[in-house]
């Protein structure tokens, strides 16, 4: 009886599962029933890489500041703690807080960039400006709790992001600071969300949109975009229940 919010029995297998298929794939992140699981109650059914791959993962799942290598046969993830204080021997003339090293490939990488580092120059956003410039212009919104790009096709704003995080897409407040009714400079309607068009500001050349259309070609195509987001949301950290009224 893993769970301590009610006495529903797992047998091993299942635990074992839950946490193998949550390590695999951040949407099953955390096990949990009625509350979060322990990592505790798993040690005994996982192998001990098993579980350090796990803990990994679940770091990552509650990070809000995602950092990643920068060397794309690496892209580990890298956790705070393995940030502060540990400088590349490469680098080791530089001060503490010059770089870091990847505890996976050894790399040197600028704190400021998060790329490889760079003695001396000045960082090169050019990376970043064009992911910017590329999630402007296909309509897209960086989850405001780990980062990554969002599409709204159709609905309302109330967004639920793979990481668990539930924010609104106007505002990108999150829903327990913003009940959906923000002022925000957008007049899209539920039904016909995306035009196709490229957000006005943006630099870059359309491109034929294949996410345009809303609710009237999706629905009709059968796409399934999963369900509703969740009205019950657990807090990734304390396990807390919040109830969106």
């Amino acid at each position: 009886q893993p769970c301590r919010g009610c006495d529903v029995s797992y047998c091993e297998d299942c635990i074992r599962n839950m946490f193998l298929q949550a390590t695999r794939d951040s949407t099953s992140m955390p096990p949990r029933c009625c509350f979060i699981f322990s990592t505790m109650v798993a040690l005994e059914f996982l192998t001990t890489a098993e579980a350090d791959a796990y803990r990994l993962k679940f770091e990552e799942w509650v990070s809000t500041k995602k950092t990643y290598c920068p060397v794309p046969k690496c892209s580990r993830f890298i956790p705070d703690r393995a940030i502060k204080g540990r400088v590349s021997a490469k680098f080791a003339t530089l001060p503490a807080t010059a770089c870091f090293s990847c505890p996976e490939c050894h790399i040197g990488i600028c704190p400021s960039c998060k790329q490889v580092a760079h003695s001396g120059k000045p960082c090169d956003n050019t990376a970043q400006d064009h992911e910017i410039a590329m999630l402007e212009t296909y309509g897209y919104n960086k989850c405001p709790r780990c980062g990554h790009g969002v599409k709204r096709m159709y609905g309302c704003r109330h967004m639920q992001c793979r990481c668990g995080a539930h924010w609104c897409w106007g505002c990108l407040r999150s829903f327990e600071e913003c009940d959906g009714g923000c002022d925000y400079p957008g007049s899209e309607s539920e039904d016909g969300y995306d035009t196709g068009e490229a957000r006005s500001g943006s630099s870059v050349e359309p491109p034929v949109n294949l996410d345009a259309g809303g609710r009237v070609v999706w629905e009709a195509a059968g796409a399934d975009f999963g369900g509703e987001p969740d009205e019950e949301i657990h807090d990734p950290i304390w396990s807390c229940s919040h109830i969106f009224n």
